[in-house]
């Protein structure tokens, strides 16, 4: 998305643009919104907390938004995905981590606390454990679209061209990854849900993006007319530049699934302790 002066030239991001103020110059919205959120967090933190996982999740989101790879997303697939690994792979499970929504109502505006409070007595506790049990469902499927969507020929191109329609693509991947992963990582709805549901979302989920980064890399053909004159002057051809769209969602993102899975499963298993099986099991083990 090019908020800056190449974008309203109508010229994309080339090579010898990267040592330019406009390839540099971030977009005033975006940054003025994230300094906004940071501000408010720090209001809210209490005691010893999680804010530098907040703060390092907003910082991927910077990189991803504010510098010149944004720029470049309008010249490359490649570097379209690098952004929505990054928001999606990076910054969401950091946030997710961080648990940043206690913070951010106590530091923000009191309208939205009294606001937060009157929804909570609103919602009775039978909606409660009701909403509590669609969510994991509600958050893949979200994801799940938000991920097909976004990648189909059409609304790809249209965001491509439209910087506000770009902003909702980048919206709609953070705010879907986000509801995703605190049910992963446990920090969404209920925190009694066991890690092994968890696994489940994180390996579905998986198996999509897979299977979307299989179909990019092995095409015949590429997908994106936007890009069919963009990518010569960064030495690529289009087909090229999607293949390599489609490792950098492969790899990368297989490799944040297989680690986030591997500590969810060590979780799940729990200590094994002399005398004891696996805490999920429950039982004594006998001698």
């Amino acid at each position: 998305m090019l908020s800056g002066p190449l974008a309203h030239s109508g010229a994309p991001l080339q090579p010898h643009d990267l040592l330019s103020w406009a390839a540099w110059a971030p977009d005033p919205v975006i940054l003025a919104g994230l300094a906004l959120v940071a501000a408010v967090h720090r209001v809210g933190r209490r005691g010893p907390d999680r804010g530098g996982l907040f703060t390092a999740g907003l910082a991927v989101i910077a990189v991803a938004l504010l510098t010149p790879l944004d720029g470049a997303a309008d010249s490359l697939a490649s570097a379209h995905m690098v952004q929505h690994v990054l928001l999606t792979t990076v910054a969401a499970p950091l946030l997710a981590l961080s648990r940043p929504v206690p913070a951010l109502l106590r530091g923000g505006p009191a309208a939205v606390r009294n606001a937060n409070r009157r929804l909570g007595r609103l919602v009775t506790l039978d909606l409660r454990h009701r909403l509590r049990r669609v969510l994991p469902a509600t958050a893949w499927a979200t994801a799940a679209a938000s991920l097909w969507f976004w990648h189909a020929r059409v609304p790809y191109e249209l965001a491509v061209h439209d910087g506000r329609l770009h902003a909702v693509q980048h919206l709609s991947f953070l705010w879907s990854g986000l509801a995703l992963w605190a049910i992963v990582v446990g920090t969404g709805g209920s925190r009694r849900r066991s890690p092994g549901l968890g696994l489940l979302l994180l390996f579905t989920f998986g198996l999509q993006t897979t299977l979307l980064a299989a179909l990019m890399t092995f095409s015949p053909v590429p997908w994106y007319d936007v890009y069919a004159d963009t990518t010569v002057a960064w030495g690529l051809d289009p087909l090229d530049d999607q293949r390599l769209a489609g490792v950098l969602m492969w790899f990368p993102t297989g490799l944040v699934h297989l680690a986030a899975a591997v500590w969810l499963l060590t979780r799940w298993l729990g200590p094994i302790e002399l005398g004891r099986g696996p805490a999920w099991l429950g039982t004594q083990a006998r001698h």
